[in-house]
């Protein structure tokens, strides 16, 4: 998408059945962001953030497709948005 278009990434985000990220400092936010949704995340690169327990680490590029195939097989449908209305995710904390 062009950077002009206006889109809700967290909108995006919140469709999704599992996350993937590459980047160290928005990847950061974004593993926070699906974290809070109960969604996994898989990391395509070593970051301070890996091996934490929080996210599906690739040890290599193999091993990056192997997970990426089984997330697919395996990731349950989004879940439905909060009934109480679209997140304030204005903030570093997201709010119903």
């Amino acid at each position: 998408m062009p950077a002009e278009t206006k889109v809700n990434t967290y909108a995006l985000m919140e469709a999704c059945r599992f996350g993937v990220v590459f980047s160290v400092h928005t990847g950061l936010r974004d593993v926070e962001f699906w974290s809070m949704l109960g969604r996994p995340v898989l990391v395509g690169t070593h970051t301070y953030y890996t091996r934490r327990g929080f996210t599906v680490d690739a040890r290599d590029r193999d091993h990056y497709f192997v997970q990426l195939a089984r997330m697919c097989d395996e990731a349950e449908p989004a879940l439905a948005p909060s009934p109480r209305g679209r997140r304030d995710c204005s903030t570093s904390s997201c709010t119903a």
